[in-house]
């Protein structure tokens, strides 16, 4: 987790304009290497997308190309891998398989591979919202946006938000009814209050304005996981203190103002 977190860290800054360089020796820096133009490209509910650096640079000349350009491809290519190793199991096409009476899934997830993911989310989370507010002036708009600005906007959304959803629905339908569920529990809340992790640290209902496209944008992580929770709860024992706890806390997240609002609109 502290390897993870370090990585994180350093090509995903959520203080900076651009991720550092990487040294090869104490006494020099190696170059960067060209921006990668990927052999597949991403993907993200079931449509393809081109790389963001690719398409960023596309728009410029080599002349007024952003710095950022010959590093942020490091911050694509990370996430990607972590995806790819952590949340690779759950694409459309796995997930309709699943969907199957006789399918029999292979493959389940340990407790420390959900905690893993959650440590993932509130990385993200903290660097989308290192994004600095757009200013109304015109000259602001006059130039391009980053690279790295435009990664931030997408990571969540292109990169994560259909397999994650996927994940959580499988972990809400397979995982044993009992107090380790806590670990998922905590890894869905953490992905549903992205402003817990804003250098403000608000809550919705100070400013529910910038919070309401994230809550459209994620509906179903909102109503029909709810749903899904609410007929686990209902297997549960919840004279338990532990599962009593774990309805505490999805109530007391969804109680948060406006919230509840939002999601009807």
């Amino acid at each position: 987790f502290i390897l993870v977190d370090r990585y994180l860290s350093w090509f995903l800054p959520t203080e900076g304009s651009v991720p550092p360089p990487l040294s090869s020796s104490p006494g020099g820096t190696s170059p960067s290497p060209p921006p990668r133009t990927p052999a597949m490209p991403f993907a993200s509910y079931g449509l393809h997308h081109t790389s963001l650096l690719k398409r960023h640079i596309s728009h410029q000349t080599s002349v007024n190309a952003d710095p950022a350009s010959h590093e942020i491809w490091r911050s694509e290519t990370l996430l990607q891998v972590f995806v790819e190793m952590w949340l690779h199991h759950y694409s459309l096409e796995m997930y309709q398989k699943m969907q199957s009476p006789h399918a029999k899934e292979s493959f389940t997830p340990t407790e420390e591979h959900v905690l893993v993911v959650r440590l993932l989310l509130k990385h993200l989370h903290a660097f989308a919202n290192s994004l600095k507010p757009e200013q109304a002036s015109p000259s602001a708009h006059s130039h391009a946006t980053s690279p790295l600005e435009e990664f931030k906007r997408a990571a969540v959304p292109r990169f994560v938000q259909q397999k994650l959803y996927l994940f959580l629905q499988h972990c809400f339908g397979h995982w044993p009814l009992d107090a380790s569920f806590r670990a998922v529990l905590e890894m869905w809340l953490s992905y549903l209050q992205p402003w817990r992790y804003a250098p403000d640290k608000q809550a919705p209902g100070s400013d529910s304005q910038p919070r309401a496209p994230f809550v459209q944008e994620n509906l179903l992580m909102y109503t029909k996981l709810f749903v899904g929770f609410l007929n686990r709860a209902l297997r549960t024992d919840l004279v338990s203190p532990k599962h009593a706890l774990m309805v505490f806390r999805v109530a007391k997240v969804f109680a948060q103002p406006n919230l509840a609002e939002m999601i009807q609109k």
